[in-house]
């Protein structure tokens, strides 16, 4: 997905796991988000404390 829409969008979802690729990956996000006009916009955060794949049982 690309960044931009969420300006467009009322409701966005970040959405990340613990580890520390996902960490870096909402540090970029966010500063690029700090320089954008969000005005009508709500970003809404969702972080798990283990991988998606142990949470849902997938092996």
């Amino acid at each position: 997905m690309r960044l931009s829409i969420c300006t467009i969008t009322k409701r966005s979802y970040l959405w990340f796991e613990h580890d520390l690729y996902d960490q870096l990956q909402l540090i970029q996000i966010l500063d690029w988000f700090s320089h954008q006009d969000l005005v009508h916009t709500r970003l809404s955060f969702i972080s798990v404390n283990s991988y998606l794949s142990l949470i849902c049982g997938m092996k």
